[in-house]
């Protein structure tokens, strides 16, 4: 039975004994000491709402709400200067989706968790900030947040909370990315239309509240979390491996060889050779040929467009997308089944790590399974409906770094969960030739000397998930992460003397990517 904490004037409407408090601020303060499993804390005027908690929330969930019908949306959005994160953007309000962006107007809390992180973070002036703060950190730490239309029943609400102030902007940008991102995105916030003599005052008021107010301490290194059930929510019927390949002979076989050995083993593998025809060995597949193995030779290579003949091909209901100079821990399978099993999420993603690392190297704020803001396409379960659903991988990433980033975005805007399994590990051989190498493309904040940067396809990510205001920021801080990289003065010199050259080749890039590849609806799964 959850226990209701109703606050505001409207209170004409509530039972007689139930205490209606003055602010949203006074309800919250009393939340982490009570005694049942859920706390409902809610504008009085939304009470019927409150009285109606969805199953799914209170089966699954650590914190639900459903912020982004009631005032949340595009919150704290100063952020979206300082980083490209798929959890900076505002998934579809309509469905039940993993979002932080929770407001006390209506939102369900377990006091437990709430002890375990120590509480709201004093250091935000307003009630919204600190709970969409919880929300935040409650993610990091493996906890299940979610927004559920289902709380407002048929039509989403008329009401709105009050909106979040600047210095609680920059204290979430202080406390979770940092000094310095705080201060590109003071600078640039103006482009926002933000004053910018308001702009460096409330910076400056939200450093010495963070400095005057103390990161709430967890009272343990364990979090009491319902991401991960004691029980299965679904089964996993049916798994079909794909491993695009280009030219990498010398480690395909190793790849194939680990995901058979696997228990349970991938029902089907179906591999897309996309070496060009004189250079193909097929000798390399004979000792797997028979029942669950087939080979896919395409002329034209492109990692989306393979990957996506493949899951058109595929029978498995889940695809293990995979690459071809990997080779899997021996339970990866077992550990990527289990997850999607007892979360009930869409997908799995795993771990990637060089041939000389173990598991230690795995940073402990990653230790645990927790709601995911990134994706691997190179280790990584996931339904294949969902795949459909979104359109497969884009094509134009078929050249360039970050379609994994662009699919996890888009499974991620309409609503699909992806788990972090830091369980599910894979020895990564990074292949010196053949795959990505063949076009160059190493790593996304790589540069060469004549090469355009940032890489197009970032240009293509920014202008795809990011209003306008953002592109110009978001393009330079690629220079700033770069310029940190470089060890020798003379390319950094070089980097900044020639980054109006460089952008400029990239926007150009990106333009033709958008129009020649774009999202090409006869080059997408489903189509």
């Amino acid at each position: 039975m959850a226990e209701l904490f109703p606050y505001g004037r409207n209170a004409s409407g509530l039972p007689d004994g139930l205490r209606c408090y003055e602010t949203a601020s006074e309800a919250m303060s009393v939340i982490a000491d009570c005694p049942a499993e859920t706390a409902v804390i809610y504008d009085a005027a939304l009470h019927s709402s409150a009285l109606q908690i969805p199953e799914s929330a209170a089966a699954k969930d650590d914190l639900s709400h459903a912020g982004l019908l009631l005032g949340g949306a595009g919150a704290l959005g100063l952020s979206r200067f300082a980083c490209l994160n798929w959890f900076l953007l505002n998934p579809n309000p309509n469905y039940r989706c993993a979002s932080w962006r929770a407001t006390p107007s209506l939102c369900m809390i377990r006091p437990e968790t709430l002890r375990d992180l120590g509480g709201f973070d004093s250091a935000y002036e307003s009630p919204a900030a600190r709970l969409m703060d919880y929300g935040f950190r409650l993610l990091s730490a493996g906890g299940r947040v979610s927004h559920d239309p289902a709380w407002l029943g048929s039509g989403p609400s008329m009401h709105k909370s009050d909106p979040i102030g600047l210095v609680d902007e920059f204290v979430f940008l202080l406390r979770h990315i940092g000094r310095l991102h705080a201060a590109w995105s003071a600078f640039w916030s103006p482009l926002a239309g933000v004053n910018p003599i308001a702009v460096w005052s409330a910076f400056g008021r939200a450093r010495r509240r963070v400095r005057q107010n103390l990161r709430p301490i967890p009272s343990s290194g364990v979090v009491s979390s319902r991401l991960i059930g004691a029980e299965k929510r679904q089964e996993v019927r049916g798994i079909t491996a794909i491993i695009p390949t280009l030219n990498r002979y010398d480690y395909i076989a190793r790849s194939i060889v680990s995901l058979l050995k696997q228990n349970p083993r991938p029902d089907e593998v179906i591999v897309v050779d996309q070496t060009p025809k004189e250079r193909r060995q097929p000798e390399i597949y004979a000792p797997f040929e028979g029942p669950g193995f087939r080979v896919i030779y395409q002329d034209r290579p492109g990692q989306s467009t393979s990957r996506n003949a493949a899951i058109k091909e595929a029978t498995g209901e889940w695809c293990l997308l995979w690459e071809d100079d990997t080779e899997a821990w021996d339970d990866l399978m077992q550990e990527h089944v289990r997850a999607v099993e007892y979360s009930g999420a869409d997908a799995s993603t795993g771990v990637s790590l060089a041939p000389w690392k173990t598991a230690e190297y795995i940073p402990e704020k990653k230790r645990h399974h927790q709601l995911a803001d990134v994706l691997a396409t190179g280790n990584c379960l996931v339904r294949r409906d969902a795949l459909l659903e979104v359109g497969g991988l884009d094509v134009a990433f078929n050249r360039g770094s970050g379609a994994d980033h662009d699919l996890g975005t888009r499974l991620y805007l309409s609503g699909k969960e992806i788990v972090f399994n830091p369980k599910a590990i894979e020895t990564h051989h990074k292949a010196p030739s053949g795959g990505m190498r063949t076009y160059g493309a190493w790593w996304r904040n790589s540069t060469t000397w004549l090469s355009p940067y940032p890489p197009p396809t970032q240009v293509y990510t920014v202008r795809r998930y990011y209003p306008r205001q953002y592109w110009l920021p978001l393009y330079l801080l690629h220079f700033w992460t770069a310029a940190h990289r470089q060890q020798k003065f003379t390319e950094l010199m070089w980097l900044w003397m020639s980054a109006p050259w460089k952008l400029w080749r990239s926007t150009r890039a990106a333009s033709r990517l958008k129009t020649e590849l774009g999202l090409l609806a006869d080059s997408r799964v489903g189509a």
